[in-house]
């Protein structure tokens, strides 16, 4: 552990270590500066699960303190390369989402950032660290601006800013006559066809619905004779069923299903944090493509935010149909960073 202006760090290195932090991680979350999903000490501890499964891979979590107060995590893995040198790349879930790290909000929030880069850039036995889907607007970005990086763009992540339009009604009218046509259009041909409902999964139904959704994306993929290793990997349902089953009593898994009757033709998995939902998996039955139901219940998911009060909506990455819902973006890109010693 090194000191500089009240500052201090330490790498934890094993299991056991991470699990010692589970109350500080959980009360840095608290006061963090950007809370999202996947810096949850919850979503951390199944994704090491996860990655412990490759037995070159360590944890390599960097912790800042502010004199005894814990107020940064970096939460990385590290693989051995050639020699001693160290590759480092995020703790991540192998599945679709956003890498940063866990910051307290305070004045001094830049100041313990570029500290943490600092003291990563020290590190004289890393040789490259990987940044997986990290976006443009991550605290981190300015800091890796002069760095060796090798940069990999995905696709912008489109998102809503539901406080700019205020209501449903508005955000709806300001979609294209089109879409709004299709998707009432979408509707009433489903009605017409039965009972036609929403459904939210409970703690009875989800491992059940958790299985339906996955189901039918493994079941696009092979229609479709697309290939996604993501969803190939073992483990990835059981992922998304305990980090869904963790907030569904909290009220921040929205599980969604909507149903012709009585049968689920499509489903939604989303998690909220504070007022902002990530919509994070969408599926549907093939067999109802030509009715739109991934898309007619990610705008009644939408509907949902609006009348409880959410201020944003993440659509993530994925599916080009989502940036007809919404028009901003955040860029999001691959990136890794070579150290300058080497």
């Amino acid at each position: 552990m090194r000191e500089t202006s009240g500052l201090s760090f330490r790498i934890l290195r094993d299991e056991a270590s991470l699990v010692a932090i589970q109350a500080e991680w959980e009360d840095l979350f608290r006061r963090a500066a950007v809370r999202t999903p996947f810096l949850r000490y919850t979503w951390a501890q199944l994704s090491w699960h996860r990655q412990r499964l490759d037995q070159t891979v360590t944890p390599f979590i960097v912790l800042v303190r502010d004199g005894g107060r814990l107020v940064v995590i970096a939460p990385l893995v590290a693989r051995r390369s050639r020699y001693f040198f160290l590759n480092l790349s995020f703790l991540h879930s192998l599945t679709a989402q956003y890498s940063d790290v866990l910051v307290e909000d305070s004045a001094r929030t830049p100041e313990y950032i570029s500290y943490l880069w600092a003291t990563i850039c020290k590190l004289r036995y890393v040789r490259r660290l990987r940044f997986d889907q990290i976006r443009d607007d991550s605290l981190l970005t300015p800091h890796l601006v002069g760095s060796r990086i090798r940069v990999k763009e995905t696709d912008p992540a489109p998102f809503i800013d539901l406080v700019q339009f205020g209501d449903w009604d508005t955000f709806f009218r300001s979609l294209s006559k089109k879409l709004r046509t299709d998707h009432r259009r979408q509707i009433r041909h489903l009605e017409g066809l039965g009972a036609l409902k929403l459904r939210l999964a409970t703690d009875e139904t989800l491992f059940a619905d958790i299985t339906w959704l996955f189901a039918a994306k493994r079941q696009w993929l092979k229609r479709t004779q697309l290939v996604s290793d993501w969803l190939s990997a073992p483990g990835t349902e059981q992922l998304f069923a305990a980090a869904a089953a963790e907030g569904l009593d909290s009220g921040r898994t929205w599980l969604t299903l909507l149903t012709l009757n009585g049968t689920t033709i499509a489903a939604n998995l989303s998690f909220r944090e504070d007022r902002t939902l990530f919509v994070s998996k969408i599926a549907y039955d093939f067999e109802w493509q030509l009715y739109s139901p991934g898309r007619t219940l990610t705008l009644l998911t939408l509907e949902r935010a609006f009348k409880e009060g959410l201020m944003k909506c993440d659509l993530m990455l994925g599916e080009g149909w989502k940036r007809t819902i919404a028009k901003e973006r955040v860029g999001v890109a691959n990136k890794t960073v070579k150290f300058h010693f080497l």
